[in-house]
């Protein structure tokens, strides 16, 4: 199970959901969206890849999507909507089944969305629970307010499998229920805001990732959604800075118009450095303190040039896999430009 810290390194301070407009996308699309979404200051793409037990992508194109995301800079996290028990008994391990491959297909990670379908199912939570333990690092999206949605008992029995919670704080109110998540057993909490006003019209999320961020001393949080987003991307771009993280630039983020991505190919990228260097993975070492010390960007700075090296590390080590770099080895060799 992560700590907060692992899971922060493991998120980034920033992540973005994209909708289910996205369906169609392809990889190059995916990798535009990751490129503007780094111009706004995100750092981890959250994109769909199932609708309860269907599957959107065999699990080689999740892959392929997660790499396009993260060639761009972007940490990538699939997720998945859970309809629990709405279809019958069998729903449950066939989704449970397709979350195993996606958490495959995708180093260990997967986010599941709970919401309304699992409202008083502790039993069936508790069969989820059974089914994914021991795979993975799973991450849940789900309410803000567990009291009122009959979840105590749900939480309760997915608490020993569930490395994050991301309650969908999308009001001022359902930010101020917080106590509950905890009260109710939530260990690690990377609240989600809402982009827009659909929820509430006194909705700020500026102002609660402030909140997060100073009053609660939550190190990463996420955003609802692409396509807000790439609407008001100075909005998530002061949520960025929030959250921490520096600006290169205080002139305003301008994205290519229109909102949504075309399937263009991709950008020319910038000459790579010239000059390469070697670390050497110590005890206690993340790959977020060690770029830190190097004077790097960001920790996929040295995940992705490296991403095979760390993913052979950790399953040499008994691991199924890094969880997205959070797992490495002292001894490991890293080698990074500058």
């Amino acid at each position: 199970m992560l700590n907060a810290a692992q899971a922060d390194t493991l998120m980034g301070k920033l992540a973005l959901f994209i909708g289910t407009y996205s369906r169609g996308w392809t990889d190059a699309q995916f990798a535009i969206a990751a490129r503007n979404a780094r111009a706004m200051g995100v750092d981890t793409l959250i994109y769909k890849v199932a609708d309860g037990g269907i599957a959107w992508y065999a699990p080689q194109r999740i892959t392929s999507i997660r790499q396009a995301i993260m060639s761009a800079g972007c940490g990538a996290l699939p997720y998945q909507y859970s309809y629990g028990m709405r279809f019958g008994v069998g729903q449950i391990p066939a989704e449970a089944d397709l979350a195993k491959a996606t958490q495959d297909a995708a180093d260990g990670l997967v986010c599941l969305d709970m919401e309304v379908e699992w409202n008083g199912q502790t039993a069936a939570a508790e069969t989820l629970a059974k089914l994914m333990a021991g795979h993975g690092t799973l991450l849940i999206s789900t309410w803000a307010d567990p009291a009122q949605q009959n979840w105590n008992g749900v939480i309760g029995a997915l608490k020993d499998v569930t490395d994050v919670w991301m309650p969908q704080q999308y009001t001022p109110w359902l930010a101020a229920q917080e106590g509950q998540l905890t009260a109710a057993g939530e260990r690690v909490i990377q609240p989600t805001f809402d982009l827009s006003h659909e929820f509430s019209a006194s909705n700020d999320p500026l102002a609660l990732a402030k909140q997060a961020h100073d009053a609660r001393g939550q190190g990463a949080i996420s955003l609802w959604e692409y396509g807000f987003a790439t609407q008001n991307p100075n909005l998530v771009r002061a949520i960025a800075s929030v959250m921490g993280k520096p600006l290169t630039s205080a002139a305003p983020v301008t994205l290519p118009a229109p909102a949504q991505p075309k399937p263009t190919s991709p950008a020319k990228a910038a000459p790579a450095p010239t000059r390469t260097f070697t670390y050497v993975v110590k005890a206690g070492d993340t790959l977020s303190a060690i770029a830190a010390r190097l004077g790097l960007n960001w920790w996929h700075d040295l995940y992705l040039p490296n991403q095979a090296a760390i993913e052979a590390s950790a399953r040499a080590h008994g691991d199924q896999g890094s969880g997205g770099g959070n797992l490495i080895y002292p001894g490991l060799k890293l080698t990074y430009r500058k």
